[in-house]
Parts: structure tokens; sequence; C-alpha cells
């Protein structure tokens, strides 16, 4: 599937996408080619905390995507997928190479990394 928006006139081909949402936890995760290299985005948490929440573009195709069978509101996979294009513009804006990742500690703050170095960070997200 190519998605309507692109990057500087680049399209974004999602070769792959799949998740599971119970509306307790969650993992989403797609693949996709954009301007010839091919990227894992990814996005998991869970309200509770019980799995910290994870956001993030991997360089490469990591092989951890879900059944089609296993996602249970398609219209959250939707929002997911039209998160793609602001995940990536993450990715290139930060000048990463390898990653661009939004990480939630045990403290429930988040922080930044680049290529597995932090760069900065947020506190707790509000609703």
């Amino acid at each position: 599937m190519i998605l309507k928006e692109t990057i500087d006139g680049k399209e974004i081909n999602i070769i792959k996408s799949s998740g599971y949402n119970d509306g307790y936890y969650w993992d989403m995760n797609a693949t996709v080619i954009f301007n010839g290299n091919i990227y894992t985005i990814i996005d998991s948490g869970s309200g509770s905390g019980w799995d910290l929440c994870y956001t993030g573009v991997k360089k490469g195709n990591l092989d951890r995507l879900y059944g089609h069978d296993q996602l249970e509101d398609l219209d959250e996979l939707e929002d997911f997928i039209n998160e793609i294009p602001e995940l990536l513009r993450k990715f290139i804006n930060s000048g990463a190479k390898e990653s661009w990742e939004d990480i939630q500690d045990e403290d429930f703050d988040y922080h930044i990394s680049v290529d597995g170095k932090e760069i900065g960070g947020h506190g707790e997200l509000e609703d």
C-alpha cells in the first residue's frame, strides 16, 4: 500500500503491517520502503504500565509482525498507519542512521534515543 502522504515528494510504501490491540495492551508494527531503504516502525505498550510504551523506527526488517488475525480493532491500525509519515520524519530529522526511539522508563518518563544514544526526553504524557 502506497500512502497518499509523501516526504519531500518520495513515496512511502507499506509492504507489511499488522498489530494487536485489546484496549489494554497494543503492539502495532509495519515494514515500509522509503527512499530505497527498508524500515520497521513500532508502537507498543499497555495502559497500565505493565508493558512500558515504546515507539520507534529502525532501519531494516525486524520480522516481528503479528498476523492480521490477531488484530481486533482495524481502526486502531489505521490510526497507526496514518502516523507513519510523521515517525519517518522524526527518524530523518534526528540524523539517525539506524534507529530513532521514544522509550518509556519505569518512572513513566520518556527518553528519546538516536542510534542507541539518548538525546533528550520528556515527562509522562498526558491523556
